[in-house]
């Protein structure tokens, strides 16, 4: 036993000199890479060599490259994984055919041990795994399955097991909600509950509902992705558990409100619970909205201008300041002034727009009134921070608006500590826009007197 281990060493340490000799040159970074990567360690390879080999190093240095192949050919179908880490010991580009070797090694390791092979393609660069987890699905699914229960991941997972799923939705669904939860579990199971529920929707969904809160999501989301859209309206609103009735609202409309955005609106509107009906407008701000999709019968401003008071709401709690400016134009009059504090939060300063003369797009679309009240809005946020907008360096038509906002803050707050004495032009725009300013503003008068 000595003398073999004694000899399966002297062998790999030949053998490493002669790779160090026959290829280091040149590729010492990409091999540095490739070490830190896989972590192949010489008492790891040593382990691998596990018969002997004596002359395999005279073999190798002296085989020309076809017959490499035909060695390592012959090492993989007695142990790829061994010929896999040896391969992947050699710097890039060390022989033809390198990348295609190490991933036939891998598919042959994963033959013989899939949740190994998984395991290691998962936790190194270089290796896809949804082919392997595809491959075991087909071959062997209860190990395809255990290779999930490993909860390593890398690649989506999208379209693997669909040959397992279709064969038997029901069994596949039931198997994978047993799975622990986790990113591939969750788009193969809603994969499974799609298949399911074209089958079967009503048995589909009453094993979708006794199923944990995100699991249960995932697999409701699944089974209204595949069903006419009036069918998945009526089990949102079968659905009595709050969770899971919003995870259906956001599948409904994602699929619905993509196709039509108007008649997706609608419904949700007038069917559904405050709660719920916010949700459904988050989702159709973030997928629709923002994708400029849904609106092949209505133009996106048409789609706006019919939503309902309760949807605008609704609405208001889900728009973020930078995405404000896509509702400016359509919103409702009695709404427009609860835009403003985000669209006043979505462009760092006025001062932005009037130096490179280009304000946002959403701008340029609004009428001279909500235009003016925008600007006006900045003025005075502006203001607050100490810093007087230059009415010089405004377009002559916004310095109106411009003035307005900051009497109106001035007059409520007071001069900024430590603002410059303004030009007498600067003056005159300013004292003309005081009749703006609320009678009872605190610091009117001072207001007055710092303009004389």
């Amino acid at each position: 036993m000595k003398t073999r281990a004694a000899t399966a060493l002297l062998c790999l340490a030949v053998a490493a000199g002669a790779f160090v000799a026959g290829w280091w040159q040149g590729a010492a970074g990409a091999q540095e890479k490739r070490a830190g990567s896989v972590l192949v360690t010489a008492s790891a390879m040593t382990q691998e060599f596990n018969a002997p080999r004596a002359g395999w190093d005279a073999r190798w240095r002296g085989a020309a490259p076809a017959r490499r192949e035909v060695m390592l050919q012959a090492w993989m179908e007695r142990d790829p994984r061994a010929a896999l880490l040896f391969l992947l010991s050699l710097p890039p580009g060390s022989m033809a055919g390198q990348a295609e070797m190490e991933r036939q090694a891998l598919l042959a390791w994963s033959r013989r041990d899939p949740p190994a092979a998984y395991v290691f393609a998962a936790r190194h660069d270089g290796f896809e795994t949804d082919h392997l987890l595809d491959e075991a699905f087909k071959s062997d699914p209860e190990a395809a399955l255990r290779m999930l229960e490993s909860r390593v991941y890398r690649d989506s997972c999208y379209g693997a097991g669909n040959d397992w799923i279709n064969s038997d939705p029901a069994n596949a669904s039931r198997r994978l909600a047993a799975l622990p939860s986790g990113l591939k579990q969750g788009s193969l199971l809603q994969a499974a509950f799609k298949a399911w529920g074209k089958q079967d929707a009503e048995a589909a969904l009453a094993f979708a509902v006794t199923l944990p809160e995100g699991r249960a999501a995932e697999a409701i989301g699944g089974l209204l992705s595949n069903i006419p859209e009036g069918q998945a309206a009526a089990i949102v609103l079968r659905l009595k558990d709050s969770g899971q009735q919003k995870a259906a609202v956001w599948r409904l409309m994602m699929d619905w409100g993509r196709r039509d955005a108007g008649a997706a609106l609608a419904w949700s509107a007038e069917n559904l619970p405050p709660d719920s009906l916010r949700h459904a407008m988050g989702c159709f701000a973030i997928n629709v909205m923002d994708n400029n999709s849904g609106f092949a019968n209505q133009t996106r401003a048409e789609t706006l201008a019919s939503l309902s008071p309760a949807a605008w709401l609704a609405l208001e709690q889900e728009v973020s300041s930078d995405k404000a400016g896509g509702y400016a134009a359509a919103a409702p009059d009695w709404f427009f002034p609860r835009l403003l504090p985000k669209l006043e939060g979505s462009t760092a300063s006025l001062a932005e727009w009037t130096e490179s003369g280009k304000p946002p797009e959403w701008f340029t679309t609004l009428p001279a009134e909500r235009a003016a009240q925008v600007v006006s809005g900045y003025a005075a946020r502006e203001t607050a921070k100490g810093q007087l907008p230059s009415l010089a360096s405004v377009p002559e038509a916004w310095r109106a608006a411009t003035a307005r906002g900051m009497i109106e803050h001035m007059a409520a707050a007071g001069v900024p500590s430590g603002a410059p004495p303004l030009p007498v032009a600067e003056r005159a725009l300013l004292r003309a826009q005081l009749p703006a300013a609320e009678a009872s503003a605190p610091h009117l008068e001072a207001l007055r007197r710092w303009l004389e």
